[in-house]
This record gives structure tokens, sequence and C-alpha cells, in this order.
């Protein structure tokens, strides 16, 4: 038993050290700027999203960005109301789909962080780029915040949707992001072989 506390405490040392570089989250906050989001008075249904870069393998916990709702008409819709779903889809830039999480809008008049949970389905997710995808099917609408000025995100840029999750997802290159984060627990390789050569010890 001695062994295995000693063994257990190395590899809690070295795994520790081998996640470092490994990001736990992934954060944007600026704002400045609000656009559209749901159902628009021509009959679109505007999405917003944004690429973000995974240095490495990870485990996806939760996604969080700005919805801003001012409780007043727009051109003739009305604004979303407390309790409207909100959907976030995570996808690679193939469209493949990994993930999708349900928040409620959490205000009738507010501006704050909405986040999706994605904690309890472990979704995991390989080194690369991915897109989260922001979306209601309500006929009503609110606002997301984006960066105005500056790169904000580097490795990464602000999507939209005419048309909801149907897309098409339109990217706006440049400088323009939007505020998120993205929260993590990153899963490398050494972490993989020693837990395995430490358990073939015990066999």
């Amino acid at each position: 038993m001695k062994k295995l506390v000693v063994v257990l405490a190395a590899l809690a040392l070295f795994v520790g050290a081998a996640s470092a570089d490994c990001p736990e989250l992934i954060e944007v906050d600026c704002g400045g700027g609000s656009a559209w989001f749901g159902l628009r008075h021509d009959g679109a249904n505007i999405g917003h999203g944004q690429s973000f870069f995974l240095e490495c393998n990870s485990l996806l916990l939760s996604v969080e960005m700005i919805v801003k709702n001012n409780g007043l008409p727009n051109g003739g819709v009305p604004p979303m109301v407390a309790g409207d779903p909100i959907y976030c889809v995570i996808a690679d830039l193939e469209w493949n789909e990994y993930a999708t999480g349900e928040a409620a809008m959490p205000f009738d008049v507010g501006e704050d962080w909405v986040s999706f949970d994605f904690n309890s389905e472990g979704i995991p997710l390989d080194a690369g780029i991915y897109l989260w995808l922001l979306y209601t099917d309500v006929p009503r609408q609110a606002s997301v915040i984006f960066c105005p000025e500056g790169d904000s995100y580097p490795d990464g840029e602000r999507y939209a949707s005419l048309d909801g999750l149907n897309g098409p997802w339109f990217p706006n290159p440049g400088t323009i992001d939007d505020p998120f984060r993205v929260w993590l627990m990153p899963m490398t390789p050494v972490e993989d072989e020693t837990w395995g050569s430490i358990k073939a010890m015990f066999k």
C-alpha cells in the first residue's frame, strides 16, 4: 500500500508538470458593442459564434458568453423574456457537432454571462480549432456583446448565421471577436501512458 501511495504522489507531480502549459480557461473579456440575436424583423434568425483553439487534448467543461436583453421591442419584434431557451453547439471546422448545451435567458432586462455546462456529458476534444455556435428558436430578440476594437483573440474569429443553427455560418475575418470563456480539463498523452504503467505494476 505504501508503494502505491508513493507512486500515485509521483504521478500527481509528474502529470501536474506535464499539464502546466495546457490552459484550463480560454477567456476573452471585452465589450463595447452589441449585435442582434434571435428573430429579426425580416424573418432572419441571427445566430452568433466564435472559433477557439485548443492547445491540448482536453475535456470540455463549460462555455460562457455575454447576452444582453433590454426588454424592448425592436423593428416590431418582441424582446426575449426570462426563461426563453438559448442553445450552444460545439462543432469543428468541418461542422461535425460534438455537444449541445441549453440555458435559459436569465432576465427580462439585463446583461450578464450565460453559462452552458457540458461537464456531465464529459466531452473529450482533441487539440485543434473548434466553434461555439449560439442560437435560439423563439420568435423574439435580444443581443450579444462583441469586441469592437483590437484583435482580442488572435487564435479565432467571429461567426454569424442568418438561420440559427442551420446556417450557413459566415466568418467575420479581422479584429472583431466575441467575449467568451471556455473551461477545460487538460488531458495529455503523458497522463494516459503514466497511469497505464502504474496499473500494470499492480496486476
